[in-house]
């Protein structure tokens, strides 16, 4: 396919009408499209949630007829009994010619509980496993079998022609030779070698491990040793499958035990009566192997198409575009967990990939979980052209993963590690050129006046993202629609739709624009706490899930006490302490904040001793006394034993330091603070670790990390708060101990000292010394900054009757 013609391609699907509803049993459904980028060639992810459901879903829809893509298995470090996260096997698979963007679990995978299969597969996925061409370990269709075996599973197949084959995918294997009377069928992969049977060993079992280690047979174990025949794949033949390879057998072991693969490139086992139809065979003997792999059910015209990656998954929940009974013959299907699937389109070209979460999403919010017949009907209603779906395994392991991080949230704090999955790859030499650019969002809804700072995304000429923050772009738009310069919009303020362009170096990409009334508001609250800085006052309005800022200097603003604080261009700076409210206007729209001034005239604040409450663990009998801060208090047995401090303390002005300074007759290593401030409203513990702390005689210091609250240099970090202060002790001799608060306090960067009215000679009070001195002053013509006492401007007699009424007040 042409470059220009790939490119076309990629702006269609782009531009096509997006999820409004989803049809779930009875019920429909509006929907939020939250997110939809291009990821990758060919790969278009949509982040979708379902609100009155509620659900959130993860979508990646991948064309395969794009040649600059391709799907791979990826297995825990390429080796069975292994389990790896996503992000590593991304990271790990990443060559010189492809690079992992998308990827998404694969199924079930034997884990420590469950015996017998712990002894001889743990950590191995229970179904088909193939990786570019190799047969890696298979769906028993005999002894072994999980889940009823592979007529009831489904396998997610991808040939070498890219085609997708979705359904039932029943294996079976022959080997033949001149040298045998009738062909050989064996049906197990890397899996234990039963008594009568043949099995087949490759280096993804591992060149080290032995094929019986610590195994559970169903026959006596002395019954158990096996032929082993070790070959080498002939000059010029390869792994496949539904295709013949050809081994020369280089080495034969008989009646053996605890064998393993060592150099050879494959080993058959043969046990029991098997044992007799590989015996004619020799060293030196070719032998032809043919892995097959047949799709299609009973009722199907079945295939046998070139399989290159395989995983196989719970269940076939829909088939041409019907759902299966698969999706209530089975509690783990009709259950509501979290979800993975995989989906086909009728000519099998598109792979549609879907993850649906139970879980709550910081971002996103709650999302409940479903059955596999309500993920079955998600996809259909939102990706109409699936044709067939497999289910994967769900719960924990549903994840998704783009470019480098998993973009849904697990039902674990952490993304587990999984045995298997599938990544979509870009592919080609690596190119960073961009060729292309396109807006981060899909379509944008934005307040009206509100301003709009798009991000830009840039592709190669292949579309693959190789920029997610592109710089230097224009936009440009309709006068009607509002006003573009450099990189930001500012809306207009009548409601409207129209198209945003920006342009790069011959560059251009658009978006549709809606401007919508939205109510602006103050962002800081409830209150703005403010010294003698400037603040830009920060204004905001949300539509959706996404926040757009105002230019403050496009609002009008007024305020009730301009003695105390003056505010300009949306600009606010304190003057004298005080209390005011600030109002801010566009349009019809208002809101309104209250600001505290509040200047420290010293450089420390100390906190009194008085009201607080004390209690803990292992400290008893704890008895304080508030003017020497010593608190006494007897040990008991408590294995993490602490003292603690209650009292709901806030902090006057804007200090840059915030500690406690302490002395104990016991180690103290740390100590715990829950701090707060309008960004942390609930519980939000600091743990400070002491220093030199087995040192009891000395006092020792800890202060509050600011920067984890916003940073000192931002007034939005304030006001700061503490509720509770945390001793943790460390258990010693003594039984009665001591622990003495030498001060709770606040640090200020400078002494900030307001001038006092009528104080001539700045020593902080008003008196006859600043009478003689305004005298002085006078006689001699001079003035200083507190000689105008009456403030109008002039040092004079005005001044001097203005002092006296001070002092007579």
């Amino acid at each position: 396919m042409k470059l220009k013609n790939l490119i076309a391609a990629a702006l269609s699907l782009m531009g096509t009408a997006l999820y409004a509803q989803v049809t779930i049993g009875e019920n429909t459904y509006a929907t939020d499209t939250l997110m939809r980028r291009q990821v990758g060639p060919g790969m278009i992810t949509t982040i979708v949630r379902i609100p009155d459901y509620p659900l959130n879903v993860y979508i990646t829809e991948t064309d395969l007829n794009n040649p600059y893509n391709r799907v791979e298995t990826t297995l825990g470090y390429n080796t069975l009994g292994r389990t790896e996260t996503l992000v590593n096997a991304a990271n790990r698979n990443r060559t010189a010619t492809k690079r992992p963007i998308v990827g998404c679990n694969g199924n079930f995978w034997c884990v420590s509980a469950e015996y017998p299969p712990r002894e001889f597969e743990l950590g191995t996925p229970y179904c088909s496993v193939v990786r570019n061409d190799s047969i890696y370990v298979n769906a028993e269709t005999n002894a072994d079998n999980w889940s009823y075996g592979p007529t009831h599973t489904g396998g997610t197949a991808i040939a070498q022609d890219k085609t997708l084959y979705l359904g039932i995918i029943i294996p079976s294997a022959t080997i033949t030779s001149d040298k045998l009377p009738n062909p050989v069928t064996f049906s197990t992969v890397n899996r234990r070698c039963l008594m009568d049977a043949i099995t087949l060993w490759t280096p993804a079992y591992s060149r080290t491990r032995e094929f019986e280690d610590n195994w559970v047979t169903y026959t006596e174990k002395g019954d158990a040793h096996a032929d082993n025949y070790y070959l080498r794949l002939k000059e010029g033949s390869r792994w496949a499958i539904n295709q013949d390879m050809t081994f020369v057998v280089e080495n034969i072991v008989t009646d053996a035990d605890r064998q393993t693969l060592g150099d050879y490139d494959a080993c058959f086992t043969a046990t029991g009566t098997q044992k007799d139809l590989l015996a004619p065979l020799n060293v030196g003997d070719e032998i032809t192997v043919n892995y097959a792999m047949t799709y299609g059910s009973d009722e199907d015209v079945r295939q046998q198409p070139k399989i290159e990656n395989m995983i196989e998954g719970l269940a076939v929940v829909m088939k041409n575009g019907e759902l299966t009974y698969r999706n209530y013959d089975d509690s783990y299907n009709t259950r509501t967990y979290s979800r993975t699937a995989y989906g086909a389109s009728a000519d099998g070209k598109k792979l549609t990939m879907m993850v649906i979460d139970m879980s709550t999403s910081k971002k996103y919010g709650y999302s409940k979980g479903c059955s596999t017949e309500v993920m079955c009907q998600v996809m259909k209603s939102l990706c109409p052209d699936v044709n067939n779906i497999v289910a994967m395994d769900a719960g924990g392991s549903a994840m998704m993963l783009v470019g480098g991080e998993i973009i849904n949230t697990t039902t674990e704090g952490t993304p587990r590690a999984i045995a298997c999955g599938w990544l979509v790859e870009a592919v080609g030499e690596e190119d960073n050129e961009v060729a292309s650019i396109a807006f981060d969002d899909y379509r944008t809804q934005i307040p009206i006046y509100s301003t709009y700072r798009p991000k830009m995304l840039g592709y190669n000429q292949r579309g693959e993202l190789v920029d997610t923050d592109v710089q230097g772009f224009s936009l440009s738009c309709d006068e009607a629609l509002g006003v573009a310069e450099g990189n930001t919009f500012t809306a207009g303020g009548t409601p409207q739709q129209g198209t945003l362009t920006a342009t790069l170096n011959g560059m251009t990409a658009t978006i549709p624009v809606t401007l919508l009334p939205a109510q602006p508001a103050i962002k800081h609250k409830p209150v703005i706490v403010i010294d003698q800085r400037e603040y830009p006052v920060e204004v905001t309005a949300t539509i959706g899930n996404n926040t757009y800022f105002y230019d403050p200097a496009h609002l009008q603003w007024t305020i009730d006490h301009p003695e105390y604080a003056s505010i300009e261009g949306g600009v606010l700076k304190g003057i004298k302490n005080g209390i005011a409210n600030i109002t801010c206007q566009i349009g019809d729209f208002t809101d309104q904040d209250e600001v505290h001034v509040e200047i420290s005239d010293k450089p420390y604040i100390h906190q009194s001793l008085d009201g607080w409450e004390y209690g803990g663990s292992g400290a008893k009998n704890i008895v304080m006394d508030p003017e020497t801060g010593i608190a006494t208090f007897t040990m008991g047995t408590s294995r993490t034993p602490y003292l603690n401090m209650e009292k709901d303390v806030t902090f006057f002005g804007l200090p840059d330091s915030i500690g406690v300074t302490f002395s104990c007759t016991l180690q103290v290593p740390s100590v715990q603070i829950d701090v707060r401030n309008a960004a942390f409203t609930s519980m939000n513990y600091q743990t400070l670790n002491v220093a030199d702390s087995e040192d009891t005689d000395a006092p020792h210091t800890v202060c509050i990390d600011l920067g984890q609250l916003g940073g000192a240099d931002h007034v939005t970090t304030y006001p700061i708060s503490i509720k509770d202060i945390q001793f943790n002790l460390k258990k010693g001799t003594n039984k009665d101990n001591t622990l003495t608060i030498h001060r709770i306090f606040a640090h200020y960067p400078v002494q900030q000292a307001q001038p006092v009215l009528g104080d001539v000679n700045g020593d902080g009070e008003v008196g006859v010394a600043d009478v003689t001195l305004l005298v002085s002053l006078l006689m001699s013509q001079e003035s200083n900054e507190r000689s105008d006492v009456n403030g109008d401007g002039e040092t004079g007699v005005a001044d001097v009757t203005a002092l006296v009424q001070i002092l007579l007040q």
